[in-house]
C-alpha cells in the first residue's frame, strides 16, 4: 500500500440507502478498504445499539462514531464520551415538548413511522445516551430553539431526518480525536478520506483531505470549498462504492 489511509463515513443516505437502508452495492469496496489494511470508521448519528448491529453486517471490527460524535467506541472496554448526558438534555427538551416530537419519548408506532423501521430497530434507535434527535412542527421555531440550546452550552445539529439536540460536540471532534489515536499508534499522518451527504455531515467533510459529498435524491446538498471534493453522480450505496473506487484510482491502491 503506497499511500496510508483512514476512511470515515456516514451511514444513512451515504453508505445506505437513505430510505430501504440497502447496503449491498458498497460491500465489494468494503472488503478492498479491508483487504489494503485501511480502517473503516462509520460516523453516524446511529446509536451505539444500532453501529454494533451494522458493524457485524458489513463485518468491520473499527472503532466508530455514535450519535454525531457525541461519544466515541474504540473497543468494548473503552468509550470516550465527547457530549453530555441524555437525563440533562430532556430536562431542556422539556420547555418544547408540544412544539416538538422526540424519538426518546413518542410511542414506538411513531418512532417506527419517523425511522421507516421495524419495531427491534426503533427501539434501538431510541436507546440513547447523549442526544435526542426531534421533528420540530414549526420551522418558525428553529432559531428560538437553537439560540436557546447554544445559551446552555448545548447543540442542535440537523441531519436527515431529524434535528439532534447534543452536547457542544459534532462528528469533525470524534474524527480528530480517532485520527490522532491512529497517528500516534501507527506514526505519521494518514490521507483523511471522509464521506458525507448531509449538514450534521459539513464539519467532519471540512477537515478531510478527500471529502466525498454523496448525491441525494435532491442533489448534491453539501458544497465545499475543497478542491478535491469528491462529488458522486449516484446515490448511496451505489455512490459510496462509486467514490472509493475513484480514491483508489487516484492513489494508486
Amino acid at each position: 500500500m503506497k499511500h496510508q489511509l483512514i476512511v470515515f463515513s456516514d451511514l444513512d443516505g451515504t453508505l445506505l440507502d437513505h430510505e430501504s437502508y440497502r447496503y449491498e452495492e458498497a460491500l465489494v469496496w468494503i472488503n478492498k478498504i479491508r483487504a489494503s489494511g485501511a480502517p473503516l470508521i462509520l460516523a453516524t448519528s446511529k446509536t451505539k445499539s444500532e453501529v454494533c448491529q451494522w458493524q457485524e453486517i458489513l463485518n468491520i471490527d473499527c472503532p466508530y462514531i455514535v450519535e454525531n460524535g457525541s461519544a466515541v467506541v474504540f473497543s468494548s472496554k473503552e468509550e470516550v464520551v465527547l457530549g453530555v448526558s441524555r437525563d440533562d438534555l430532556e430536562s431542556f427538551i422539556l420547555d418544547y415538548e408540544k412544539a416538538i416530537t422526540s424519538l426518546t419519548t413518542c410511542t414506538i408506532d411513531q418512532a417506527v413511522a419517523l425511522t421507516d423501521l421495524s419495531i427491534e430497530d426503533a427501539e434501538k434507535a431510541r436507546d440513547r445516551h447523549y442526544s435526542i434527535p426531534f421533528v420540530l412542527h414549526d420551522a418558525e421555531l428553529e432559531s428560538t430553539i437553537v439560540d436557546a440550546a447554544n445559551l446552555k452550552g448545548y447543540r442542535i445539529i440537523k441531519g436527515g431526518r431529524f434535528f439532534h439536540l447534543q452536547g457542544n460536540c459534532d462528528k469533525a471532534d470524534a474524527v480528530s480525536l480517532i485520527a490522532q489515536r491512529y497517528e500516534d499508534e501507527v506514526g505519521g499522518f494518514p490521507i483523511r478520506v471522509v464521506l458525507g451527504d448531509n449538514e450534521n455531515d459539513r464539519a467532519m467533510l471540512e477537515g478531510a483531505d478527500i471529502p466525498v459529498v454523496v448525491k441525494s435524491d435532491s442533489g448534491h446538498v453539501l458544497k465545499l470549498k475543497n478542491k478535491k471534493t469528491i462529488y458522486t453522480t449516484q446515490t448511496a450505496p451505489a455512490g459510496w462504492g462509486e467514490a472509493i473506487g475513484r480514491v483508489f484510482r487516484d492513489l494508486e491502491i
